[in-house]
C-alpha cells in the first residue's frame, strides 16, 4: 500500500521537508539508541543481581552476617546475630549456622528486594533524562537541519533565479556557479551546457530569419514593380488591368503575411529599450486607425492617463496597431470601441472593448493561436481595399507581452464582441539595466 504525503506536509518547501526529514531522522536514532541503552541497563543490572544472590545463598555454616535488627515496625535496635532456630546472641560468632537472616528475613530475599529497587529506580532515571535530553538535541537537530538545508538549497536557487528571468534575447547568461564538484555544481554545468546548446539554436534561428525576409521580400517586391510599372503608364491592355489589379492585391498580401510571419517567428525585442508614454502611443495608433477606417461607422470612445514604460518601442507600437485593428476588423457596422489606458500596480495597461458578434469560450481560447479564425471572423468588417487580416494578430501581441514579461488577456463580452487587455511591466529589470 503506498503511504500518502499529508497534505499540509505536501504544500511545505523543499527545504521544509528536508529538515523534517533530518530531524526525524535523527529523533528516531536517538529514540532507538534510548531503548537499546535501556535494555542493555536492565540486561546489566539483572545479571548483577542474580550472580550477588546467588553468591549470598552458597554462604557456607559457620559464617554469620551482622545485620540490624528491628522492633518489629522497622526500628533499628543495634547490630545482631541471628540464626533460624535461636535468639540473635550479640558478638557471638560461634556454633553452626543453617539460615542467616536479615532484619527477619533471608538474606537472599533481602538483598534481592532492595536490589530490585535500585534497579527499577536507576531505569526510571534513565528513561527520564535520556527523554529530556533527546528532546533538547531534537531541538538543536531541528535548528541545525534547518540551516543545512538551507545553505544546500541557496545554491539550487541560483539556478532557479536564473532560469526564471532567462528568455530568447539574454541567452549569453551563465551561472558559472562556484563551490565543491558535487551534485548542485554538476546541475549548473549541465544547465550552462544547455544555454549554450540554446543559445546555438536560436542565433541559428534569427540567421535564418533574417536570409528568408530577404529572399521572400525580393521576389515580391521584384513581381509587384514589374505589375505597377506598365500599370501606371498605362501600356496595360483595359481587359487585362482586373486581373492585374488582383495580382497586386495579392502581392500585398502576400508581404504583408510574411512580415507578419517574420515578426511571430523571431518572438522577441530588438533589444532596443527606451521610454515613452503608452498614452501617447495609442493616441497616434488610434489617429492612424480613423483614417484606415475611412467612413466606417464606428465610435470610439478612449480614456487615458499618463502610463510611461520602458520598452521596445516599435514593438510596442506594433502590438498596439494590432489590438486597434482587430477592434476595427471584428466589430460591426454601427457598433463601438472602448479604450482605456491605465497604470495597474506595476504594470501599464491597454484595455480595448469592442461589440461585434458572440464569440464562445472555447473559441476565446484559441483566438491567440496562430491562423486560428472563429465563425464570427467570417462576417468581419473588410478593410477599405478589401484585404482582411491573416489571423496572427493577437499572436503577434501574446509573442511581444510575453517577450516584455507581460501578458495578453482576452474574455468575451456580455452581448458580443471581446474585451482584451495586454499587461506589460513598467520597467523589465532582466532587460533594461
Amino acid at each position: 500500500m503506498i503511504m500518502k504525503v499529508p497534505a499540509v506536509l505536501a504544500r511545505q518547501s523543499f527545504r521544509t521537508k528536508l529538515a523534517l526529514g533530518l530531524t526525524t531522522v535523527f529523533v528516531v536514532a536517538g529514540v532507538a539508541l534510548v531503548l537499546v541503552e535501556y535494555l542493555m541497563v536492565s540486561r546489566l543490572f539483572d545479571h548483577a543481581i542474580a550472580s550477588s544472590t546467588d553468591a549470598i545463598s552458597s554462604m557456607p555454616p559457620g559464617v554469620s552476617v551482622m545485620t540490624a535488627a528491628t522492633d518489629g515496625v522497622g526500628v533499628a535496635k543495634g547490630l545482631e546475630m541471628a540464626t533460624a532456630t535461636g535468639p540473635a546472641v550479640p558478638g557471638d560468632a560461634t556454633g553452626s549456622w543453617s539460615t542467616v537472616v536479615i532484619a527477619g528475613e533471608p538474606a537472599q530475599s533481602w538483598y534481592m528486594g532492595k536490589s530490585q529497587s535500585l534497579a527499577g529506580d536507576v531505569r526510571v532515571g534513565l528513561l527520564v533524562w535520556s527523554g529530556i535530553a533527546l528532546l533538547v538535541f531534537a531541538v538543536l537537530a531541528a535548528a541545525v537541519s534547518w540551516w543545512l538545508a538551507r545553505r544546500s538549497m541557496r545554491r539550487i536557487g541560483e539556478v532557479t533565479a536564473i532560469a526564471k528571468d532567462l528568455s530568447t534575447h539574454d541567452l549569453d547568461k551563465r551561472l558559472d556557479l562556484p563551490g565543491p564538484p558535487d551534485e548542485i555544481k554538476e546541475l549548473a554545468d549541465t544547465f550552462d551546457a544547455m544555454l549554450d546548446r540554446l543559445q546555438a539554436s536560436f542565433t541559428s534561428q534569427e540567421r535564418f530569419v533574417a536570409n528568408a525576409s530577404h529572399e521572400l521580400r525580393t521576389p515580391l517586391t521584384t513581381a509587384r514593380t514589374a505589375l505597377e510599372i506598365p500599370l501606371s503608364q498605362g501600356k496595360v491592355p483595359e481587359s487585362l488591368q482586373p486581373a492585374i489589379r488582383t495580382a497586386l492585391k495579392a502581392g500585398q498580401q502576400s508581404e504583408v503575411l510574411i512580415a507578419a510571419l517574420l515578426t511571430l517567428a523571431r518572438g522577441q525585442t530588438t533589444g532596443d529599450f527606451s521610454t515613452s508614454d503608452l498614452a501617447e502611443v495609442v493616441t497616434d495608433a488610434v489617429d492612424d486607425l480613423k483614417e484606415r477606417m475611412g467612413g466606417a461607422e464606428i465610435e470610439i470612445r478612449m480614456h487615458t492617463v499618463p502610463s510611461p514604460v520602458t520598452a521596445d518601442q516599435v514593438m510596442l507600437a506594433r502590438a498596439v496597431t494590432n489590438l486597434l485593428d482587430n477592434a476595427w476588423l471584428h466589430n460591426e457596422a454601427g457598433g463601438r470601441i472602448w479604450i482605456d489606458v491605465h497604470t495597474e500596480s506595476q504594470n501599464v495597461v491597454l484595455a480595448i472593448e469592442n461589440t461585434g458578434p458572440p464569440i464562445d469560450d472555447e473559441h476565446i481560447e484559441l483566438l491567440a493561436e496562430p491562423f486560428y479564425r472563429s465563425q464570427a471572423s467570417r462576417t468581419s468588417i473588410r478593410r477599405p481595399d478589401g484585404r482582411s487580416g491573416v489571423g496572427l494578430g493577437l499572436s503577434i501581441v501574446r509573442a511581444i507581452a510575453e517577450a516584455h514579461r507581460g501578458r495578453l488577456e482576452i474574455s468575451g463580452r456580455t452581448g458580443g464582441g471581446l474585451t482584451v487587455r495586454m499587461l506589460v511591466p513598467v520597467r523589465v529589470p532582466a532587460l533594461v539595466s
